[in-house]
C-alpha cells in the first residue's frame, strides 16, 4: 500500500519529509498494518506532523457453516466459520441488517444464503446452506397445497442422499422416499391412507438421525 504525507498546498518538492520508518520521501510503501508518522518541514523550517493508520483487511473465506438442524424442534441454528485478515459482519437474509456475530439462532427450516462482508469495504462473499425440518401435517387432496409430505430443506444440492422412512401407528413401513423428490402422496400400494398420525425416521448424510410424527388430513 502507498501512503503519503498528505500536503494540501504547494508541490511535494517544496517540503522535506521524515517518516517513522526513516524514509524521507513524500510517499512510502508499507506492507504491514500500524501507525506511520511523518514530519513535514517547509522552506522556512516550520514542521507539521501527520500520522497515517494502516488497517490490513481482505475479503473473507468461508471455511464452513455448522448447522444444527431443526429436526424435531421448530427451528435450527447456523454458525459461520470464516478466515481472513478483515473485520467481518454477517447476515442470512437480504431483508435483515448485518450483525457482528457469526451465530444465527431460531432459523426456520428451509434454504438460506450466508453473506459475509468486510467492514472496511474489501468485499462480500456468500454461500448457500439449508436447515432441515419437517411439516407437521399435509393434505393430499390434489389442490396443489400441501399435497405431499417431505422434509423441508432437502434438494438435489442439500441432503440428496438422506434416507426417509414413513410408518403407520403400528410400525408398518408404508413408504421410503427420496430426499430430493416430491415426497409422500399419502397412499400405500396405490390406496389412499386415512386421516391419522404417521411416523417417520430420517437419517441425514452426516449421520444425524431423528424421528417424529405428522398428521395426514383429508
Amino acid at each position: 500500500l502507498t501512503i503519503d504525507a498528505g500536503i494540501i498546498t504547494g508541490s511535494p518538492s517544496d517540503y522535506t519529509y521524515l517518516w517513522s520508518t526513516s524514509e524521507n520521501t513524500f510517499s512510502i510503501q508499507v506492507t504491514t498494518g500500524g501507525d506511520y508518522a511523518v514530519a513535514v518541514t517547509d522552506a522556512n523550517g516550520c514542521t507539521s506532523n501527520r500520522t497515517v493508520t494502516v488497517i490490513i483487511s481482505e475479503t473473507a473465506t468461508i471455511d464452513s457453516i455448522d448447522v444444527i438442524h431443526a429436526g424435531t424442534s421448530s427451528n435450527g441454528t447456523a454458525t459461520a466459520n470464516v478466515s481472513g485478515l478483515g473485520d467481518y459482519e454477517y447476515r442470512v437474509s437480504l431483508e435483515e441488517p448485518f450483525q457482528d456475530s457469526p451465530i444465527f439462532d431460531d432459523l426456520t427450516p428451509g434454504f438460506y444464503t450466508l453473506y459475509v462482508r468486510d467492514k472496511n469495504g474489501c468485499g462480500t462473499v456468500q454461500q448457500e446452506f439449508s436447515v432441515i425440518g419437517y411439516p407437521r401435517y399435509f393434505t393430499p387432496n390434489n389442490d396443489n397445497y400441501h399435497d405431499y409430505w417431505q422434509l423441508i430443506g432437502t434438494s438435489f444440492t442439500f441432503e440428496p442422499g438422506a434416507q426417509i422412512f414413513i410408518f403407520d401407528r403400528y410400525g408398518k413401513l408404508l413408504k421410503q422416499i427420496a430426499a430430493d423428490g416430491v415426497g409422500w402422496d399419502g397412499t400405500y400400494n396405490g390406496n389412499p391412507m386415512p386421516s391419522s398420525d404417521y411416523w417417520f425416521t430420517a437419517t441425514l448424510m452426516d449421520g444425524t438421525t431423528f424421528s417424529s410424527h405428522f398428521t395426514l388430513k383429508r
